[in-house]
């Protein structure tokens, strides 16, 4: 028998197994300045840089820019070009025969291949109409416009799950966990089960697991 994760679909020969793996999904860390709960400490920490902190200790050379992290300063410089002795992205040529699609962006590239290639097209839905998208960006927006429907409190972005019939649909199930700091249960993790709705947030189950 096989034990299925509710939030991402992932299949596991034991309940154990399955139980281990559900940590990695367990919201235990709090901000401290917002409502936005993360998975773990790296997470909270890259929340807090970009959502909560304005410290840039990466510097351009070439202009006022400053950028939070090395990875954001090495996109940065990209504009600058020749001037910053480095080398503009290559365009890049579709791999399949007589196609002359070409781009410098990868994804651009791996949606031009889905679409116009495999033939997968849109395979972002909208769980509360028929409307479909072909990226989760444009059924963010649909969300948020059409069905006033936004990210959890605290949170700044949805997330999205690969169901079964090889379609995306908005993630509405998150795990949050806390610690019981006192009595005969102290040190274990209380985890709730919350399945988010149009209008509110309901509480499907609560359950304790083991000292972490």
């Amino acid at each position: 028998m096989k034990h299925r994760c509710s939030y991402c679909q992932k299949l596991f020969s034991t309940e154990r197994l399955l139980r281990d793996h559900i940590r990695a999904h367990i919201n235990v860390q709090q901000c401290p300045f917002c409502e936005m709960t993360a998975t773990s400490a790296h997470n909270l920490r890259h929340h807090i840089r970009y959502k909560h902190s304005d410290d840039r200790q990466f510097p351009c050379q070439f202009c006022k820019f400053r950028a939070k992290s090395a990875n954001d300063l090495t996109s940065h410089m990209r504009r600058h070009g020749d001037a910053a002795e480095t080398v503009p992205d290559e365009e890049e040529l579709c791999a399949y025969d007589d196609c002359d699609f070409r781009t410098t962006n990868r994804q651009k590239m791996k949606f031009h291949v889905a679409q116009t290639h495999n033939k997968e097209g849109s395979r972002y839905c909208c769980h509360f109409c028929d409307a479909r998208f072909l990226r989760g960006h444009y059924l963010t927006k649909h969300l948020s416009r059409r069905h006033n429907y936004r990210p959890p409190s605290g949170h700044s972005r949805l997330k999205y799950k690969l169901d079964d019939d090889g379609l995306y649909r908005v993630q509405t199930l998150r795990f949050e966990g806390r610690f019981l700091e006192e009595g005969d249960g102290a040190g274990q993790l209380v985890v709730e089960e919350v399945q988010e709705d149009e209008d509110e947030e309901a509480v499907d189950d609560v359950q304790v697991m083991e000292e972490v």
